[in-house]
């Protein structure tokens, strides 16, 4: 039981006593998810099996110890955004919304998309060429030109039924499937405009992807290149989960859910199962946990077997609330 307590409160405890030693977090320290056989193996200095992330609050040295959607700031973990150069496991962690090779990607120097403003052809992302200061698909039609899927007009057209580029005007105006665009509201719904510019049916969960762009709202794209999963779908690490705000968690029955104070409109999203008004509430004593952080009777309570329980010499009212399965006649557990 110890053992578990030391594991989950590896960063509070373990890593607080490193910060002023020789451990840092290496170039290739294990992410979310990883496996390990040791503190030192991970990011986050916390390994139960595999390397588990921070939630909000607890210590961390690097923005990759922390729970997707939370920066390390003042070596604790806060949500927010990351600055461009930093680990991240999916788009919605960076500030530029773009994660590439487990990094935020610099959009000042990333390719400009379709639609997007440029001030020369080498500016544009490979297929495309900058037309009039902004980046179009090469050799788009102009006004009165053929069309097709192949042949797509340029932005500000649509190709109509007799397959001819007009503008485009009207809230009815919008862009069919494999049609080139800038932007979700070109495009026909559902469809959305995904990260190679043009109209396409949104992914679901574990759907391939390269940008938050190509899954269906809200998912974003992990590190692993799959639409994330909501509350509630399956999992079978917290990397395959959407960041719900910086308070990710997949749960001792393999689903995504939503960490103690994270947002929530119901109670299946919570890991607690109590949604508190428009907060995810903490895990009551004899109740399913993954970590004792989340228990409400922390940090004077483990998370053994699964279940959140008090620590010996805690008060106590009922046997099924301690960890050693006795409260005494003092009232405290054994």
């Amino acid at each position: 039981m110890i053992a578990r307590a030391l594991t989950v409160l590896g960063l509070l405890v373990l890593v607080g006593a490193c910060s002023g030693g020789a451990w840092q977090p290496g170039a290739t320290c294990g992410r979310i998810g990883a496996a390990c056989a040791a503190h030192a193996e991970c990011c986050s200095f916390a390994c139960n099996g595999t390397c588990e992330c921070a939630p909000p609050g607890q210590h961390c040295l690097a923005d990759v110890a922390c729970c997707s959607g939370n920066r390390c700031i003042d070596e604790a973990c806060v949500p927010g955004c990351r600055e461009d150069g930093h680990g991240c496991e999916q788009d919605d962690d960076c500030c530029s919304r773009t994660c590439q090779g487990g990094r935020c990607a610099d959009t000042s120097t990333t390719c400009r998309r379709h639609g997007e403003a440029c001030g020369s052809v080498d500016a544009c992302c490979a297929g495309l060429t900058c037309n009039f200061d902004r980046c179009e698909t090469a050799g788009c039609s102009t006004s009165g030109q053929m069309c097709s899927a192949s042949n797509p007009c340029c932005t500000g057209l649509t190709c109509n039924a007799g397959g001819t580029c007009e503008p485009c005007a009207g809230s009815n105006c919008c862009a069919g499937e494999s049609a080139s665009c800038s932007s979700v509201t070109a495009c026909c719904s559902p469809l959305v405009c995904d990260s190679t510019s043009h109209c396409a049916t949104c992914g679901g969960q574990a759907a391939a992807c390269n940008s938050y762009q190509d899954c269906c709202m809200p998912r974003g794209c992990t590190s692993n290149k799959q639409c994330c999963a909501l509350a509630g779908e399956t999992c079978s690490t917290v990397a395959e989960c959407c960041n719900f705000g910086g308070y990710p968690q997949c749960n001792g029955q393999g689903r995504c859910c939503v960490r103690r104070g994270g947002p929530c409109t119901g109670a299946a999203e919570c890991c607690s199962g109590i949604c508190s008004g428009t907060q995810c509430a903490a895990t009551p004593d004899g109740s399913p946990c993954v970590d004792a952080l989340e228990c409400a009777s922390f940090p004077n309570a483990d998370c053994a077997n699964g279940v959140c329980c008090r620590l010996q010499g805690q008060a106590c009212s009922a046997n099924t609330e301690c960890c050693g399965g006795t409260c005494r006649m003092n009232g405290t557990c054994n």
